[in-house]
């Protein structure tokens, strides 16, 4: 029996570096890589700001609105809820739907969730709001990675 040798790449090819991959369509070609890495970061910050603000005026809203503890807690959760659940599927969507799309649309629904919830004097309205915030989140936070990589991809060519 003959043993097989394992392939061996020719030196010309490039294993180190991720440039044999085709990065999604991403079209991005008018914002610069700092810009893009600029807006990501400021979202990233507003998009966690948000999620501890809520922990930060439980004792606010619990005063306020008359929640108990275990209410406070639903709030984190149904974010939590919102944001594991919906995460996979924004990513099963950026191979059929441009990935800034779906990150456009996301922020929207983020912006408006975070809005309700200002607005929501009522639990059970505050309770939608959240578990929306955490659905628009995780459009952002799944695909900015990818779109980050697509952008210096592309520059690089």
């Amino acid at each position: 029996m003959s043993e097989q040798s394992p392939v061996k790449p020719s030196p010309d090819q490039s294993l180190q570096s991720p440039s044999h991959i085709e990065p999604p369509q991403l079209s991005l070609g008018f914002l610069r890589p700092l810009a893009v890495l600029a807006v990501f970061t400021v979202v990233m910050l507003l998009t966690y700001f948000d999620r501890g603000a809520l922990a930060a005026s439980l004792d606010l809203l619990e005063e306020q609105i008359g929640l108990n503890e275990t209410q406070g807690g639903l709030l984190g959760t149904v974010f939590m809820i919102g944001y594991v659940v919906s995460s996979p599927l924004f990513a099963w969507a950026a191979d059929g739907f441009r990935p800034l799309y779906l990150m456009a649309a996301g922020l929207l629904i983020w912006c408006g969730s975070v809005v309700a919830t200002a607005f929501a004097f009522q639990y059970p309205l505050m309770v939608a709001a959240r578990s929306v915030t955490g659905i628009g989140e995780a459009s952002f936070l799944c695909l900015a990675p990818v779109a980050c990589w697509c952008v210096i991809v592309l520059t690089q060519t």
